[in-house]
Formats: structure tokens, C-alpha cells, sequence
């Protein structure tokens, strides 16, 4: 026990020190500065960018360097040696014609092979925020295969690396996928690994700037690793005595027993949960991923509103549950107007605050809640938004009057 508590007596000290120096020469450092605090960093300016670095024409000029590394952690990796990926072909939102399905698929790369006239055909289907929709990933097959005849392969980029759902694609498709190296699952985070080996190989600062960028907000959006320095500074600590590794390993045992326990309430807290609302589509997800770095079991449920995605989400602390509201692409205008619009459907969010990370914090529980409450304010807040993307009301560019007007009165306080 006394090796824990000089552990965390070292790391809160360490910490301390790192934010004074910091505070000190932020002019110099601005770590929060960042081209991605400007742009809209949705699934298509996501799939878009991606895009152009696997491009061997795009316009980094970097030729298929990238293209090569990014190949290089596919499940069949080996197989693309055969492959002139010189003369790939990539492009966005490509429309599944052959079957006749009209899906798009965010990313397609068409690559001739070195010794033949046939073509290997690769899709990467993008999920950084958004769900999956009924047969899409069975669909970009069938159109693949159409087109490639056994020559293909999906990539499923996801934020955590997860499965996709059997509403996507059967469970024993899938299977037979992964068994003949048609799928890789891959990870925001790995991405992020990605783009740094491509900034190594670089020959242009500009290119190898904006690649740390990117896999900097990479870290930051999907990891919440918002600065590196403060990991290596930690590790640096634990690293130093084996009496602080057991200390560590001792804080992580127990981190997987409070993450265990999160998970079973919130698993317990979706077995209320009975969404079958005939009037809209409703989806619900248990987010409960074997991340034991975050202390926290995630609810949430995925819905249109109007010409907008929403997110409704309740998380489980250690010490507390948390209800927010978000926009899919957590883009702050966005946030703010609906912020403007909820707070004239009840009284009850009035309250509301934007968090750092742009998601409306509506009502916060202590961990010995009663869940039938969560349940019920939940609800209502379904309700509410679906009342409201059914009604004659044209959007959220109805309240920009109000959201305006709103800002302007705030700044005026």
C-alpha cells in the first residue's frame, strides 16, 4: 500500500510540474493550437483525407509510399507484393452499381496486378462516428466480387478496432472473411501509427507537418491522449523501481474490477430499455470495449433529427452516471445550435453546459441512482426530439434567429 501512495505521490508531482512548464511557455508550445480546431472533421473530410494520402497521384508527392505502409497492416498483406500499387486508383463515395444496391462506399482503391489484366479491388468502409446500416458491409462484397471476382478485400476502420454488427453483415459471414483474409478490423489508433511511419518517410516538412497533425487529433478524438508528455512523463516514473511496476499492476487490477462493474450496470441499465418506437428509427449500443485505460461503460443511442445525426449517451463513472446529447461530428456550431433548440423543449435543460469535447452535458446521477429515473429522462428526451423531427418545424437553421440572439445576450453579461 505505501508503494501506491508514493507512486501517485510521484506522477500527481510529476504532472504538476509538466502543467507549470507549460503555463510557462505556452506562447512558445501552443499545445492547444491545431489546423483540425478549423476544419469539419466528419466522416467524408475524414474519408477524404485518408483517401489522398493512399492516392500514389495525390497531391502529398509523395508517390505510393503511404500507400505501401498502409498495406502493410492488412491481414493479407503479403498478397499485395503482387500488386503495381503505383498505379492505384483511388476515390470516395463510390456508388455499388453492379449490384444495384446504390450504396457508397467511403473509400475504394482499384489496383492493377504487376503480371496480369485483372485488378484487386479494396474497400474501406469508414465508421468513426456513425453505425452500421442493414446488409452494407454483405453489400460492398457482393459488389466487390461483381467486380473483382475473388480478388477483394474490406477494411472496417472503426474507432476501437470493433466487429461489425450482424445487422451489417451475419456473424458467420464474417467468420468466413476473417478466415480467408477478406476483412481487416482496424483502429482509429492504429491509423494514427500509420500516419506517423508516413511522416517519417516524408520528404516534404509541409506533408510530414500535417501528418503528425493528423495523427495527432487522431490520439486526442479517439484516445483521449491529448498530450504525449504527460504519458512518457508517467511511464517514465513507473519505469524507475520494480517496487512501482507492482504498484502499477496492483492500480490496474483494480481498474479491470471498477471497469467490470461498469460495464454490468450499464448492461443492466439497457435491459430497460425497450426501443420499438413505431413513428421513428431508434438504435441502441452497449459501448463496453476491454479498455481498462477508461474508467467508464458507455449507453448510447443513435438517431436523425431533422437534417442532423444525434447522440444520446449515457456513461457510467465510478461515481457517477452522465447523460449528454451530441451532434455525430461533435463540430461545436453544430453543438450550439442544438443546444438553442432543446432548451424550448422542457424546462429540465435549461441546465445544459458544452464540454470540451463538444457534447451537451444535460443531467449528471450519483452512482446510487435509481436506473428507472435514468430511464425515464432518457426517454423524454427521445421523445422530444422525435416530436420534433416529425413537426413542420424546417430544421436547426430555423433557431440560428434565437441562436444568435442567445450568443449575443451572452457575451453582453
Amino acid at each position: 500500500m505505501q508503494n501506491i501512495e508514493h507512486l501517485l505521490r510521484s506522477v500527481s508531482d510529476e504532472l504538476r510540474a509538466l502543467a507549470l512548464a507549460k503555463s510557462k511557455y505556452a506562447q512558445q508550445l501552443a499545445p492547444n493550437f491545431s489546423i483540425f480546431n478549423y476544419i469539419y472533421t466528419d466522416e467524408l473530410m475524414l474519408s477524404r483525407m485518408i483517401a489522398d494520402l493512399l492516392n500514389p497521384k495525390g497531391d502529398h508527392a509523395q508517390g505510393h509510399i503511404f500507400l505501401s505502409l498502409f498495406l502493410q497492416q492488412l491481414t493479407n498483406a503479403s498478397h499485395y507484393l503482387l500488386l503495381d500499387i503505383q498505379r492505384a486508383k483511388v476515390a470516395i463515395e463510390v456508388l455499388t452499381f453492379r449490384n444495384q444496391t446504390q450504396r457508397r462506399m467511403d473509400i475504394y482503391l482499384e489496383i492493377p496486378y504487376i503480371d496480369s489484366a485483372q485488378s484487386f479491388g479494396i474497400c474501406i468502409e469508414n465508421k468513426p462516428y456513425a453505425t452500421d446500416q442493414p446488409n452494407q458491409l454483405k453489400d460492398y462484397a457482393q459488389e466487390l466480387n461483381l467486380a473483382h471476382q475473388d480478388h477483394w478485400h474490406i477494411i472496417y476502420l472503426t474507432q476501437n478496432g470493433r466487429e461489425p454488427s450482424t445487422v451489417s453483415v451475419s456473424a458467420a459471414t464474417f467468420e468466413t472473411w476473417q478466415q480467408h483474409n477478406k476483412c481487416t478490423l482496424l483502429a482509429y489508433p492504429t491509423l494514427s501509427l500509420w500516419l506517423t511511419a508516413c511522416a517519417v518517410e516524408a520528404k516534404n516538412n509541409n506533408v510530414s507537418l500535417f501528418l503528425q497533425t493528423f495523427s495527432s487529433f487522431i490520439t486526442s478524438q479517439f484516445l483521449g491522449l491529448k498530450d504525449m508528455s504527460e504519458y512518457e512523463s508517467i511511464d517514465k516514473i513507473i519505469q524507475q523501481t520494480p517496487e512501482y511496476q507492482n504498484a502499477f499492476m496492483q492500480i490496474y487490477k483494480h481498474g479491470v474490477q471498477i471497469k467490470t462493474q461498469l460495464n454490468k450496470q450499464v448492461s443492466t441499465l439497457r435491459n430497460l430499455f425497450n426501443i420499438d418506437y413505431k413513428k421513428h428509427k431508434v438504435s441502441i449500443n452497449f459501448h463496453a470495449r476491454n479498455d481498462y485505460a477508461e474508467l467508464l461503460s458507455c449507453l448510447f443511442f443513435d438517431l436523425d433529427v431533422k437534417d442532423f445525426k444525434v447522440f444520446i449517451d449515457i456513461y457510467a463513472y465510478p461515481d457517477r452516471y452522465e447523460i449528454s446529447l451530441a451532434e455525430r461530428t461533435y463540430d461545436l456550431n453544430k453543438t450550439d445550435q442544438l443546444n438553442v433548440l432543446i432548451k424550448q423543449f422542457d424546462h429540465q435543460y435549461q441546465h445544459s453546459v458544452i464540454t470540451e469535447n463538444n457534447r451537451l452535458l444535460l443531467k449528471t446521477y450519483t452512482s446510487d441512482a435509481d436506473h428507472h429515473s435514468i430511464h425515464h429522462y432518457v426517454e423524454k428526451l427521445i421523445e422530444h426530439l422525435i416530436d420534433f423531427h416529425l413537426s413542420e418545424e424546417q430544421g436547426f437553421k430555423s433557431y440560428h434567429f434565437e441562436l444568435a440572439h442567445a450568443m449575443h445576450t451572452s457575451e453582453n453579461t
